[in-house]
């Protein structure tokens, strides 16, 4: 209304508009009509006003400039420079595009421009730019001085109101929370009133409770001289409790001797039982073979005591077993098992007995199974054994089968028959030792009850179940239950002497039924078909070091029809191994060879003892001179003649192997015949002496250069470790190798002592006579003629070297410290992975790990990957054992960080060999 009466009053707009946008609007239409001209833009530069108040003013006069900037600053153009100075600015003649004056009916350029800065209290409020198409007079520029005070005193007056509205919603907001903290202060104290009453309640209760504790404490006094009585009383029963304990433990130790008794009995029969038994075995096996003069019959007799002395043997080692399961000396021996290969086994060994009584008899295998189990193999053959025998003793039609079936991580086998089946009162009695079904004389079936106690015990000791189903008259189910992974923790809590161990035993006689003889066999596979299991002991043998396997075969082929054995390898490391163990007639070798080249492989060769004396010929294409190498070193460069080659066969020097005599000391007579006998039937060019006494047998070494000792213990006139104790420390002797040869039960202490003095230890059994043609083939394979010109003391490869043996199983550590021992080694020991880990971070010198592969914590894969990882280890020579000679292992084991693989049994001249390699 004001502006379209013209009446703007501009006091009136600063006292009754609060509002700075509003009030900036209508002096710029006062100031307009006042004037005849145009303003353009009012703009901010007081500090005081807030954001938002900066922003609506901001915009107004953006959208009135149509895009042209809107803020200044202090001494920027002329809007800052007339707010910095504080004085009016007046231009004229300005461009004629700088802006236009607009009025209803046209428009126009102006020619003047004035700037004028709005004061309060000498400090610039706000800023008037005033257009004018004509020139401001001195009374309009009088004008506007007098309006800028007025002005500048309005926009001060809304900002201090402004800022009393401000400080009085503040101090609403403080009276608020004043009232809050009244109401707040009102209501605590009404609480601890409250609390106040509840206060004096409580004293009052407490006075009570104190009463009541006075009399509670006199009652107390009184059970206390009750107490001293009854104390007393408890003294007395204590000393009659003394006495009683006093007595048990007399008891106990009586009990304790018992049992000591029985265990040396137990040993002391195993030794008096298995000794004529071994010769009953022996000799009924040398009578039944085909070129003995027995008539057929007469060999059919030996055979049936063969079968019977077998099955005699079979029954102690039985008792025997049940002994060590009572006493808690059983060893579980963990292996992986192959499903198939023991459904296999079980085929061969009972499709026979199933046709011959006529009888079905199969083995089914579910899909669900694992290939492999971790387990004791040797003791879950027993089990299923004894319980398929079982099942085709006491079935006379029908059928026998076993099936295999998985679950939960549980394996279970169930052997079914339609026999005679077993009444619901005896089902459990079964199990107990020597009880069976019929236990009266004039049983129809034999047997001693063993079978079943054994396999239970067994079952029990592998971590799993044995039950039965049966139905008299027809049939019987028993179900053997066992865990996929053997639980080696779960059985260490029962205290249990249980050792994981792979068995050297085990993998021997697997070996041997499989018709594989590891001492006979290279770790290495060959890349080219050769002679290396084909060798006999006097044959003469050609080793060829060279990586082109063409060249190879054709000094094979020359070399064969010389009547040379011939050994090809492709790498050095290989052939210094080969060269080592095999000691062959001639090496043929090659310089240009992967990883080391030939020249190294010869500088080893000659430096080591055992091989420096093996004529060595230098085939090569490289250009070398004769005179670059050793007098007997023969240098042929590529391409050679056939001729060249028959002339180095021709001549090589011929190495031989042989050994005279062997002496063999036996108390027992019998025994002592058929060892002999047996030892002479396998090497008849071998002088076999013998002898029943310990004072005897010193003679004959006295008389005698003998070449090999088979001893037994317990020999009458001498202690075993005092003579044998005496042999070592005669120099005459001392060289002489012994292998123990007896029937008695040796404990760790024992084999201890004697691991130390002799190359082998075997103990008669079941297939025991040939573990020890076994030992003396691989005896007499390994010495040459002049045997004596490196003892094994000698070797000065191994003199103040320190190798880690890594083996959770002691009787393989004590029998590898003892061969590494003997030649001078330093030996650290670590039961696992993780220890070995720790030992070599703690060691200052180490030149040699031994790591076997299986062992419980950190397996040997394992173990070797971290040692890799180490930067100190990186270059450290590992070789890696294992029981199992499986396809496919050396290169598992060379993957994770191995030098070289070594298969158990452990061959102590391969063993040799390959350390004198890699140290």
């Amino acid at each position: 209304s004001w502006i379209q009466k013209g009446q703007v009053n501009l006091n009136k707009i600063s006292q009754s508009n609060n509002n700075l946008q509003n009030l900036l609007s209508e002096l710029i239409l006062f100031v307009t009509k006042k004037i005849n001209g145009q303003v353009g833009v009012v703009y901010l530069l007081n500090e005081k006003l807030d954001e938002k108040q900066y922003e609506l003013a901001a915009s107004y006069a953006f959208k009135r400039r149509k895009g042209l900037p809107t803020i200044f600053k202090l001494g920027e153009g002329l809007i800052g420079q007339a707010a910095l100075e504080k004085e009016t600015i007046v231009v004229s003649d300005i461009p004629k595009d700088y802006m236009s004056v607009n009025s209803g009916i046209g428009n126009t350029t102006p020619t003047n421009i004035i700037v004028i800065p709005c004061n309060y209290q000498g400090k610039v409020v706000a800023v008037l730019e005033i257009a004018s198409i004509s020139e401001f007079s001195d009374l309009v520029i009088e004008f506007l001085e007098l309006t800028k005070i007025s002005i500048g005193i309005a926009i001060n007056n809304i900002l201090n109101f402004e800022t009393v509205e401000k400080l009085l919603v503040a101090a609403n907001e403080y009276a608020e929370k004043l009232q809050v903290q009244q109401e707040e202060l009102r209501v605590t104290n009404e609480e601890l009133e409250t609390q106040s009453v509840v206060l004096k309640d409580s004293q009052a209760e407490l006075e009570s409770q104190q009463e009541e504790l006075r009399v509670i404490n006199e009652e107390l006094e009184e059970n206390t001289e009750l107490l001293e009585i009854q104390k007393k009383e408890l003294e007395n029963k204590n000393n009659e409790l003394n006495i009683s304990q006093k007595k048990l433990e007399r008891k106990a130790k009586d009990l304790f001797s018992s049992n000591k008794y029985k265990s040396e009995f137990l040993a002391n029969m195993s030794h008096e039982l298995r000794t004529p038994l071994n010769s009953i075995l022996i000799l009924s096996e040398l009578l039944s073979e085909k070129n003995s003069n027995l008539t057929e019959k007469q060999r059919e007799f030996a055979k049936t005591i063969n079968t019977s002395g077998s099955d005699l043997l079979k029954l102690i080692n039985d008792v025997l077993d049940l002994s060590k399961v009572e006493a808690g000396k059983m060893e579980v021996n963990i292996s992986k098992m192959n499903i198939e290969d023991f459904k296999s086994e079980m085929l061969r060994m009972f499709q026979q007995i199933g046709v011959k009584n006529n009888l079905q008899f199969s083995i089914n295998i579910s899909e669900s199974l694992p290939k492999n189990v971790m387990t004791d193999e040797i003791k879950v053959k027993q089990i299923v054994k004894n319980l398929i025998s079982n099942a085709f003793k006491f079935t006379k039609q029908g059928s026998v089968n076993l099936n295999i079936k998985g679950y939960d991580n549980k394996i279970k086998f169930e052997i079914n028959d339609t026999g005679i089946g077993i009444s619901e009162d005896k089902i459990k009695s079964i199990f107990v030792a020597f009880q069976q079904e019929d236990g009266t004389i004039s049983r129809e079936f034999g047997g001693t009850g063993l079978g079943l106690s054994i396999s239970m015990e067994y079952t029990k000791l592998l971590g799993g179940t044995l039950e039965v189903e049966s139905t008299k008259d027809v049939g019987s189910k028993f179900i053997l239950t066992l865990p996929v992974t053997y639980d080696t923790f779960h059985f260490e809590k029962k205290k249990t002497n249980i050792v994981k161990k792979i068995s050297d035993e085990l993998i021997e006689e697997i070996n041997k039924e499989d018709g594989e003889r590891l001492y006979n066999k290279p770790f290495e596979v060959p890349y080219i078909l050769d002679d290396r299991n084909d060798l006999n002991d006097n044959d003469k043998v050609l080793l060829i070091i060279d990586d082109d396997p063409n060249f190879a075969k054709i000094i094979m082929d020359i070399s064969r029809a010389k009547n040379f054995k011939v050994i090809v390898t492709e790498t050095g490391e290989v052939g210094l191994y080969l060269a080592d163990y095999y000691m062959p007639t001639g090496i043929i070798l090659d310089i240009g060879l992967p990883k080391i080249d030939g020249l190294e492989v010869l500088e080893r060769l000659k430096k080591n003892k055992r091989t420096k004396d093996i004529p060595v010929n230098i085939i090569s294409g490289g250009d070398y001179e004769k005179n670059m190498f050793e007098k007997d070193v023969e240098f042929l460069k590529k391409p050679v003649s056939k001729i060249q080659i028959e002339n180095i066969l021709e001549n090589a020097e011929l190495s031989g192997y042989k050994i005279n005599k062997i002496l063999v000391v036996e108390d027992d007579k019998i025994q002592n015949d058929a060892l002999t006998e047996l030892i002479k039937h396998d090497y008849k060019d071998i002088d076999i002496l013998s002898s029943t006494t310990g004072e005897n047998a010193l003679e004959i070494l006295t008389e005698n250069s003998i070449d090999l000792l088979i001893l037994d213990l317990g020999l009458l006139d001498y202690d075993d470790f005092e003579f044998i104790e005496k042999l070592k420390e005669d120099n005459n002797f001392s060289n002489i190798p012994i292998i123990v040869y007896t029937g008695k039960e040796i404990d760790r202490d024992e084999e201890k002592k004697l691991r130390n003095k002799v190359e082998n230890i075997i103990i008669k059994g079941d297939k025991s006579s040939q573990r020890l043609l076994d030992e003396i083939k691989l005896f007499v394979h390994n010495v040459k003629k002049h045997k004596n010109a490196v003892p094994n003391n000698d070797d000065e490869i191994f003199k103040d070297k320190t190798i880690l043996v890594v083996d959770d199983d002691m009787r393989n550590v004590f029998a590898l410290s003892s061969i590494l021992e003997m030649n001078g080694i330093n030996v650290e020991i670590a039961n696992d992975g993780a220890e070995s880990l720790e030992k070599l971070k703690n060691m200052n010198k180490i030149d040699l790990v031994l790591m076997d592969i299986m062992m419980p914590v950190m397996d040997g894969y394992e173990a070797m990957r971290q040692i890799r990882k180490m930067s100190k280890f990186k270059d450290l020579s590992i070789i890696a054992l294992t029981a199992k000679a499986m396809k496919g292992d050396r290169d598992i084991c060379l993957e994770a960080g191995a030098n070289e693989y070594l298969s158990k049994p452990i061959d102590k001249n391969k063993l040799l060999s390959l350390l004198r390699v890699w140290l």
